[in-house]
């Protein structure tokens, strides 16, 4: 797999001329630059990671510590995985491709469409003189909506100074590194913040359902299907024998939601445009640098009646 990398992009950045900077009679002894009114003067350069993408981690030294094992290669989408609470809890993560560039061998281009559940038919007793009453398919989905999928953004300053102080690779290893975990936040949020909207809804708008062993049963859950968030109040959280429960149930801490959720989070996905855009600019004659990174996500929570609060 390809190695997750911002180099060439922070390398370009570094190097290219202002956008409204033009070489004039270029390889002549008369060559020279001019600028074109009207158009911005930063200077700047395009990359992307993907989520095949390895995360190459730098091997530690006498200066210099780092909390991964040295030489380890994984994905960015096994990274992402590991990190996200939701994922850890059982979330899926769906990645959408980019559409092929126009004219290449592709006639037509079909993307995910849903996250779908489907759930177990419930069969009833019944005979010729006591008929069936048809019943819907017990099935429930959340649309994967390009057209409407929000966008997140980040962005990073970082002067000449320090780019200049760190060793090679070192500052492409930390941004890849920080949005890689990022990403893995940015998903919990999102997905928290759906599961809490949907929730919330459910409630009447005032209160969200709370968990209860009847509710789950009721679902037609397994015990060992449900898992805990546990948010910044800690609502309902209990330490037993070295490991966090919620009323029982093995969970997880987040920063990323107040609340607590308690669940079967593999009724739950995340769709995620697997190119994940980066814009690497030189904003000023000393060299700073902005990075600026765009991921592309959305939340899939089909039947909300799968998750409970915690009060």
């Amino acid at each position: 797999m390809p190695r997750a990398s911002l180099t060439a992009a922070l390398d370009d950045a570094s190097r290219a001329l202002p956008k409204n900077v033009i070489v004039t009679k270029h390889d002549t002894p008369q060559e020279g630059y001019t600028k074109i009114p009207g158009i911005s003067g930063t200077a700047g350069s395009v990359g992307s990671l993907r989520l095949h993408d390895t995360v190459a981690l730098l091997q530690e030294t006498a200066s210099r510590v780092y909390n991964q094992p040295a030489g380890e290669e994984i994905s960015v989408a096994r990274r992402v995985l590991d990190n996200a609470r939701v994922a850890q809890a059982g979330a899926r993560l769906i990645p959408i491709e980019s559409a092929p560039q126009p004219g290449g061998p592709t006639a037509s281009w079909t993307r995910a469409g849903s996250f779908t559940l489907i759930e177990p038919a419930v069969f009833v007793e019944g005979d010729e003189l006591s008929p069936l009453s048809a019943s819907a398919l017990p099935v429930s989905s959340a649309n994967i909506d390009l057209s409407v999928m929000p966008s997140y953004g980040i962005r990073f300053e970082i002067d000449r100074g320090t780019q200049k102080s760190l060793y090679p690779g070192e500052l492409d290893a930390r941004l890849v590194n920080a949005i890689v975990m990022g990403i893995a936040n940015a998903l919990d949020q999102i997905t928290l913040a759906e599961i809490g909207a949907k929730l919330l809804e459910a409630g009447g708008g005032s209160a969200m359902p709370t968990y209860t062993l009847a509710k789950a049963a009721a679902k037609g859950l397994r015990f060992d299907e449900l898992r805990g968030i546990v948010g910044t109040t800690g609502t309902g959280a209990t330490v037993e024998n070295g490991v966090l429960r919620v009323s029982g149930i093995p969970s997880e801490l987040s920063d990323q939601t107040a609340d607590t959720f308690v669940g079967a989070f593999d009724r739950s996905a995340i769709a995620v445009m697997d190119e994940i855009r980066v814009l690497v600019e030189r904003i000023d004659v000393n060299g700073k640098m902005a990075v600026t990174c765009w991921l592309d996500a959305m939340p899939l929570v089909p039947d909300a009646g799968f998750f409970w609060s915690v009060a």
